[in-house]
């Protein structure tokens, strides 16, 4: 296996390990400080960690920075800071596992949007992949019985996180 392919599979783990522990971490994180505060702190760290290491890396081009950068923070506030607020402030009445079955819920909402907005034609494939996503789903909050969904609790935290994917997607 060549180093390239070896940093994707890292990358790819490395992603994996940090979304599947970001709604235990933050359900954590809100009980010690101000959601606002924890969502400002995390994008803060985040785009400082990203720019050192495209600066590291020589990867940073300035040029595309300056000239994209009203676009990246419109990006940057609906679709990061967005999301974390929705998120942060979520976890104050919801679980974290409530959370990121919400949160899975994000590649539907994405598809949705380009074809609303896009005009994006859903095919076969895609419809599919929507139908087995949303099936996943319902069978981990279900646990196996589909009684379960028609006693599903809705807490104001579930909106708010539902509200966060929609602006990440």
């Amino acid at each position: 296996m060549n180093r390239t392919v070896a940093y994707a599979y890292a990358g790819v783990v490395l992603t994996m390990f940090f979304w599947g522990s970001a709604f235990n971490a933050m359900s954590y994180i809100i009980q010690h400080m101000p959601p606002l505060s924890a969502a400002s702190e995390r994008f803060f760290i985040a785009s400082l960690g990203l720019l050192l290491i495209f600066s590291i890396t020589g990867q940073l081009r300035w040029t595309a920075l300056r000239q994209n950068l009203v676009i990246y923070l419109i990006i940057g506030i609906i679709g990061i800071a967005g999301f974390n607020i929705g998120c942060f402030y979520g976890l104050q009445t919801t679980s974290a596992v409530n959370g990121a079955l919400i949160m899975a819920t994000t590649p539907l909402m994405t598809l949705l949007m380009t074809i609303l907005l896009d005009g994006e034609k859903l095919n076969t494939h895609k419809f599919l992949g929507v139908l087995f996503g949303l099936s996943g789903v319902l069978l981990v909050i279900s646990q196996g019985h589909i009684t379960t969904l028609l006693h599903l609790k809705i807490d104001i935290g579930d909106l708010f996180i539902l509200l966060g994917a929609f602006d990440f997607a």
